[in-house]
């Protein structure tokens, strides 16, 4: 009963604004296209995060991945679940085009962020890879990181996540190997 009553309330807010707004969808982007043809679909993933001060042997995850189109193919939506030893880890995230920008941007929800949700920073391909860069703090010490998809084929990439605290250099700290899970797909489809 409580979320009906939740719903009843917010729908009279919700309403009119939609309303307001004309019944003409946008066109999705050539550039979220792109993604969405590229991603679309269940992987099977398997990490490999290097030795830290938060697993000084390193460790091994396996799980799952699925891309969907967000709403009016806007959008790439990712959920993703692995267990990395005994630790269930989810996550969440939607990728758009920013065309002012003229780069993709995200947000990624995670339980392991205090917050819950963080920006993804400005993701750009650099031939044929999609990297971001950003800077950040962690426990008080300026951090930065770089995320690289490489190795992109119909069936399967490579996440690599490098971190860095301080002053020092960037650092392979997570591989992500996903492979596409059920039906194969051609370079041609």
């Amino acid at each position: 009963m409580k979320t009906l009553v939740r719903f009843s309330l917010i729908v009279p807010f919700v309403v009119p604004v939609v309303l307001a707004f004309p019944a003409v969808a946008a066109e999705p982007s050539a550039e979220i296209g792109q993604l969405i043809k590229l991603f679309e679909g269940r992987w099977l993933v398997r990490e490999k995060h290097e030795p830290s001060e938060w697993s000084p042997r390193g460790a091994v995850g396996v799980g799952t991945a699925e891309f969907v189109p967000g709403p009016g193919s806007a959008s790439l939506i990712q959920k993703y679940r692995s267990t990395v030893g005994d630790f269930p880890f989810e996550g969440h995230g939607v990728t758009w085009w920013n065309s002012k920008a003229r780069h993709f941007e995200g947000i990624w929800c995670e339980n392991t962020d205090p917050d819950g949700c963080g920006d993804s920073g400005a993701v750009v391909w650099k031939d044929d890879r999609l990297v971001t860069e950003y800077a950040g703090e962690t426990n008080g010490k300026r951090t930065k990181e770089r995320r690289t998809i490489s190795d992109i084929t119909p069936n399967s990439f490579t996440v690599v996540i490098e971190l860095a605290v301080g002053d020092a250099p960037l650092r392979p700290a997570i591989t992500v190997a996903y492979e596409r899970q059920g039906t194969s797909r051609n370079a041609g489809d």
